[in-house]
């Protein structure tokens, strides 16, 4: 969607044009979706999340800013969304698939294969992080954020994030070298 008409769109949903909003969900879909699941993980609390977290922004949305990034705005929402979901659930967390698995651009004829075995393996990686630590990696690592972006929307400290980051790469990388390590013994 262009500026002029993102901004004409969001104009009028910030008036309470349902139209509007859904034209904005619609848009953001995707996105939110692939955010809550790489953080949740569970199909059953990352499809909660997603329409929780366009409650929370239908809610909001009369009070946003326009002076900041409506995509920063909406991670916000989506990662405490996501964060608060864990916290109430305190439980181990299942592997949920998202319906877009655009975190992984591969090609030719094997790609589909190796995507759903990419995203089969970062589901059973990712289970490990603590949420603040998942939080920090898919921000950065897989959403690409740059660390005021990640600092602005989690809340953190940039120790705090350089800190989860940090422990979340190394999890990851010593539960890769340990897969790796399965799979040619």
């Amino acid at each position: 969607m262009e500026e002029k008409e993102f901004r004409r769109i969001l104009g009028k949903a910030k008036k309470g044009d349902t139209k509007a909003f859904r034209r904005l969900m619609e848009a953001y879909y995707a996105f939110v979706e692939r955010v809550v699941g790489r953080l949740v993980l569970r199909r059953e609390d990352a499809e909660e999340a997603v329409q929780d977290t366009f409650v929370k922004m239908w809610r909001g949305l009369a009070s946003f800013d326009e002076s900041q990034r409506f995509t920063t705005w909406l991670y916000r929402i989506a990662v405490n969304t996501s964060l608060d979901l864990l916290r109430r659930e305190h439980r181990r967390i299942e592997p949920y698939e998202p319906h877009e698995k655009g975190m992984i651009d591969l090609s030719g004829a094997d790609a589909p294969l190796l995507r759903d075995e990419a995203w089969q393996l970062y589901r059973r990686l990712a289970a490990s992080l603590t949420p603040r630590q998942r939080e920090v990696f898919v921000l950065r690592d897989l959403e690409g954020l740059s660390p005021d972006e990640v600092v602005r929307i989690t809340g953190m400290t940039s120790d705090q994030v350089k800190s989860n980051l940090y422990h979340a790469r190394k999890k990851m990388r010593e539960k890769i070298i340990s897969h790796e390590r399965k799979e040619y013994l």
